[in-house]
């Protein structure tokens, strides 16, 4: 066991130059393309962001240079990572190379669709624990003009920043990289999912939303152990992110900046035994299939 320990923790030194690298691309290739939108100051845009509404050409070059700047601190620094950790297996690795059965694909939006209203509960009550000096103004603000659209073709591009690049970018690091390590690390697969999940949380910085990321990042670590592929987790957060943008476009003028959409009673009782029921069918349903154990995951 001391060889895995080992190999975590040289992991890690290998992992955080590669995502500081990521960062500062990411970084300068966000102020770089504001810039070719005509924002001479992005820091202080941002700043004004929560009692002033942007220019158009100052939103797109936020929307983009936001979408560059995810792709390189989160996709970038994962896939680098695991070319460089594992060259001839790198797909093996991240379990890209796996996947759970079809009735899985059909099930997650049914399940993302059943976590908003939970969400957006356990949001609520994050917020009303949170002192208001920790609540992160200026970030609700950037997320609600970045959320902004007025039309199919901002519907579109919030879809890749929010969903695809979220879902993707942020599954290949926490699930398919910092959920291995920590698992080896700590020789315990249930803890490095639940290090992980406390990671994903805290790396949005917004107090106001951490306890229902926490357990939304627990989900996500668990799908993958369940179904053994990362295609699972990766799907089910591109469906959760995205069912959010579909809602927010269509019913924008409904939203409720503490619990979302105003849903009917009973859907948000009927959300908790439905999502409990899929998570149970993904368990049940891959155990001779693809159930991440440690003799095919921790020693890595």
């Amino acid at each position: 066991m001391t060889r895995i320990t080992k190999t975590a923790t040289q992991g890690f030194l290998y992992l955080l130059p590669i995502w500081a690298i990521g960062m500062i691309l990411g970084q300068l290739g966000l102020q770089l393309i504001a810039s070719a939108y005509g924002v001479s100051d992005l820091m202080g845009l941002i700043d004004s962001l929560a009692t002033t509404d942007p220019q158009p050409n100052e939103l797109a070059g936020l929307k983009w240079g936001s979408l560059f700047s995810h792709f390189c601190g989160y996709t970038l620094v994962a896939l680098g990572f695991s070319l460089i950790w594992k060259p001839q297996k790198a797909l093996d690795f991240l379990l890209l190379n796996r996947s759970a059965k079809f009735w899985t694909y059909l099930l997650l939006p049914v399940l993302a669709l059943c976590l908003y209203p939970i969400a957006m509960q356990l949001y609520a009550l994050n917020q009303m624990i949170t002192p208001e000096s920790w609540i992160a103004k200026e970030t609700i603000a950037l997320q609600e003009k970045l959320m902004s659209m007025n039309s199919p073709i901002e519907l579109m591009t919030n879809f890749l920043l929010v969903g695809l690049a979220a879902g993707i970018g942020e599954e290949l690091l926490f699930r398919g990289i910092l959920q291995r390590l920590l698992s080896q690390l700590t020789k315990n697969l249930d803890l490095g999912i639940w290090i992980a999940a406390l990671l994903f949380s805290l790396i949005h910085f917004q107090p106001e939303g951490f306890i229902p990321r926490f357990l939304l990042g627990a989900l996500l670590g668990y799908s993958l152990r369940w179904t053994g592929s990362l295609w699972t987790p990766i799907l089910l957060h591109i469906a959760f992110n995205s069912s959010q943008l579909l809602l927010y476009y269509y019913f924008a003028d409904q939203m409720s900046e503490q619990t979302g959409l105003e849903l009917p009673t009973y859907l948000g009782i009927l959300a908790y035994p439905l999502a409990f029921a899929i998570c149970f069918l993904l368990y049940k349903g891959h155990k001779k299939q693809g159930d991440i154990q440690a003799d095919d995951y921790l020693p890595y």
